[in-house]
């Protein structure tokens, strides 16, 4: 596998990885300037010419992984070949690390109607991995032609029973609920707010079906504290309308928000 394909399959797997590029060459050395090597989890891929300098190119490069930084990072790095590597090439090597973080940014929306269309395609410009829930082919349909080029778009079946759906996501998911019917809506938020781990939990709602949903999870027993992660109606603090693409704006800048404050506490 190329480089080139390396950094997309670590993208689509929302892995963190490094790509090692020869940014200048003075003298003799094993390749020249734009070669590149990619280091991920998955091991390394393509070549920078092999030898001691890939070597301390891949060790740095497992270095800044193992740093495991929320930012992307360049940094840049010049090797003489002989005095320093020992290889007889005899010439200077500078080279180039890029970091991409790991995609810690994981959406799962439950509805694939109007306004998930929309969020769907703001969220498939951004390092994030998104899995869309409906039972509606004809909808579904609609994301896959639409999203078929972005790999970290996914689809899944959604029936009456949405439980497994939840309990298969990963850990600080954040979770949309925008589905046909209510009562499904209903049965979404329940299984959602049954994990103590997630990281948002945002309804599509009025005012009044938000005060409704929430009265019936205070009689099933939710505290609350747990109430606290329900966002309903959602995008209130920046929407400007209720068409689609505004809910899905206001819905989107929630959820980064909720994110960025994330990464901060991790980083203090």
């Amino acid at each position: 596998m190329n480089w080139l394909d390396a950094l997309h399959q670590a993208h689509a797997l929302g892995q963190a990885c490094v790509t090692v590029t020869i940014l200048d060459v003075r003298g003799s050395a094993p390749r020249g300037v734009g070669a590149r090597l990619l280091v991920s989890e998955q091991g390394e891929f393509d070549t920078i010419g092999g030898g001691a300098l890939e070597m301390q190119a891949i060790q740095r490069a497992r270095q800044i992984l193992n740093q495991k930084g929320h930012h992307p990072l360049i940094e840049s790095e010049t090797y003489t070949l002989a005095s320093e590597l020992s290889q007889c090439c005899g010439g200077k090597v500078t080279l180039q690390f890029d970091y991409s973080p790991a995609n810690e940014f994981f959406v799962t929306i439950f509805g694939a109607g109007h306004v998930s269309q929309a969020v769907v395609t703001i969220l498939s410009e951004l390092r994030c991995q998104v899995s869309v829930c409906d039972d509606r082919s004809e909808w579904v349909s609609q994301i896959q032609s639409r999203e078929s080029a972005k790999a970290q778009v996914s689809v899944c079946a959604l029936d009456d029973n949405p439980y497994s759906i939840v309990e298969d996501a990963r850990a600080n998911t954040f979770f949309l609920v925008m589905t046909h019917s209510h009562d499904l809506d209903y049965t979404c938020v329940e299984a959602v707010l049954g994990r103590d781990d997630i990281a948002y939990c945002g309804l599509i709602a009025s005012k009044s079906k938000a005060a409704t949903f929430r009265s019936r999870l205070i009689k099933k027993g939710f505290t609350p504290q747990e109430l606290q992660k329900l966002v309903a109606p959602i995008g209130q603090s920046v929407r400007t309308s209720n068409e689609p693409m505004a809910i899905a704006v206001a819905s989107v800048a929630d959820m980064l928000s909720i994110r960025q404050r994330q990464i901060s506490q991790v980083q203090t």
